[in-house]
């Protein structure tokens, strides 16, 4: 008979104003196949809660302990954080990486965060007497929370820690400069590290070789909505991407493509349509000022994600294009190829795991405008697109179906219970 808890940690669950929520949702009913309860604990609180399922309950005082540190000005937050040892222990080991300013700033920060979650844990176990042999923490994020209650590991040894690792939160590289705070601590006190991509697991076993039998390859998924979606009927290539517009997606090279795509074929009509924000959006809005008559560009911003689902079922689409210059393996890929519709991205990270000649094209790590229009105008008039199509969908089902892929991990995190830990 089951007899444990489960304590999730998200970034800012239930709120229904990010990417996150669905695919939690999607997690939840399998690990509560294996968990008499989940308590969901998000690091910030905002916008319209989810309904919650049976066994379910969300824990907000997490994020009030975290939002009233951030109120504090940044100096103080930084003074705060380089107080402790842990700061310094950590700044000398690493140095110099360690002492440049953003480093400093980003550690500090890092280890305040980590600190608060690390005490509001303690406090929260001894508040409501819960008693550590049923029971297993995990963070969705491998960033500050893990970092926090590896932390307090040190005081209760019996303690169990997983977490999954993306791709902001795993690659050193998306940060100038190339650091991520706490990361040999970090590793040291999770049982099981669960990555979303081979690539994933053989660059932090390559960085981190002394921690490689808790890395574990554990992919993502998304549910199908059952609706298969259809190719453009009236000679219209029309092309959507969705992503968050910030450095690291290069949507602005993306556009950059399309324009020259339009520019190169101006009898032929194109549409796009980006769904997405974020900082760099009035560059973005600024580059498609002057576009050919013959392209129409409809930037839909920040979109929840049934919306996107629903346009998916409803609206004709022929190509899906990601233009990242680091990727784990992206779930907006996973959930195009699930209504059937063939992708085209670059081989970076994990996407070479998704993408193929079979269901898309692959484009270089760094690509040129020239050489993305090339790549649309060769997938959408290939004579082979029916049959990309038909691999995409395939696909999906074979690798990336939630139901089967969240089963799988849900039996894999609920086994750390039960077993002894590796050898740190």
């Amino acid at each position: 008979m089951k007899n444990n808890v489960l304590f999730l940690f998200t970034a800012t669950y239930p709120s229904s104003n990010t990417w996150e929520y669905p695919r939690i949702e999607s997690e939840i009913p399998h690990l509560l196949d294996q968990f008499d309860q989940i308590i969901i604990l998000p690091s910030v609180v905002e916008g319209e809660s989810r309904p919650l399922l049976k066994g379910v309950k969300c824990e907000r005082t997490l994020a009030a302990a975290l939002k009233k540190n951030h109120r504090i000005m940044l100096p103080n937050r930084i003074l705060q954080g380089i107080r402790s040892s842990l700061f310094w222990k950590e700044y000398f080991s690493k140095f110099p990486i360690t002492g440049h300013p953003k480093s400093v700033k980003r550690s500090s920060v890092w280890n305040a965060e980590a600190l608060i979650t690390a005490k509001w844990a303690e406090d929260y176990l001894k508040e409501n007497k819960i008693g550590l042999q049923n029971c297993l923490f995990y963070t969705y994020w491998f960033e500050t929370v893990a970092t926090g209650i590896g932390w307090l590991k040190t005081r209760y040894p019996n303690l169990k820690l997983v977490s999954r690792a993306h791709g902001y939160d795993l690659y050193e590289e998306r940060f100038s400069p190339a650091y991520i705070p706490f990361r040999k601590e970090s590793l040291g006190a999770l049982d099981r590290l669960f990555i979303n991509s081979d690539y994933g697991n053989k660059y932090l076993s390559h960085k981190y070789p002394q921690y490689i039998a808790k890395f574990e390859t554990a992919l993502m998924g998304v549910c199908s909505t059952g609706k298969k979606n259809n190719p453009s009927p009236d000679r219209i290539c029309r092309i959507v991407s969705c992503s968050n517009i910030v450095l690291v997606k290069r949507v602005d090279l993306l556009c950059e493509g399309l324009l020259h795509l339009a520019s190169l074929y101006p009898t032929q009509i194109f549409e796009w349509n980006h769904f997405g924000d974020g900082p760099l959006m009035s560059k973005l809005t600024t580059l498609i000022q002057n576009s050919p008559t013959n392209l129409t560009i409809r930037l839909w911003g920040q979109t929840p994600n049934e919306r996107i689902l629903v346009y998916y079922t409803e609206n004709p689409i022929d190509l899906f294009i990601n233009t990242s210059s680091s990727e784990g393996v992206p779930v907006s890929i996973m959930e195009a190829q699930s209504f059937g519709i063939p992708v085209i991205a670059p081989q970076v990270g994990g996407i070479p795991e998704i993408v193929s000649y079979q269901n898309g094209y692959l484009l270089d790590p760094n690509p040129s405008p020239s050489e993305i229009a090339q790549a649309v105008w060769e997938m959408y008039t290939s004579p082979d697109i029916t049959l990309k199509r038909r691999a995409s969908l395939q696909n999906w089902q074979k690798k990336f179906n939630a139901k089967v892929n969240y089963q799988d991990f849900a039996r894999q995190i609920r086994a750390v219970i039960d077993t002894s830990p590796i050898d740190r």
